[in-house]
């Protein structure tokens, strides 16, 4: 039974691991998020052109 308690052990901190990197991404979407709604309120074309390029172009596709 010991070595089915590290198993177990063992996968419950790899779900932990994924569950926080789940976490860090999210955040960095609401990061990103953020900084799309800052720049397009400040009119700062050069700034939206940046946070469009990092991200892909992902911002039109949310539209």
């Amino acid at each position: 039974m010991g070595i089915n308690t590290n198993v177990d052990v063992r996968s419950n901190e790899r779900l932990g691991a994924d569950a926080g990197a789940e976490v860090e991404h999210d955040l960095n979407v609401l990061h990103f998020g953020a900084y799309h709604i800052q720049s397009l309120l400040s009119g700062s074309i050069s700034h939206v052109h940046s946070a469009l390029f990092l991200r892909g172009f992902h911002f039109f596709q949310t539209l």
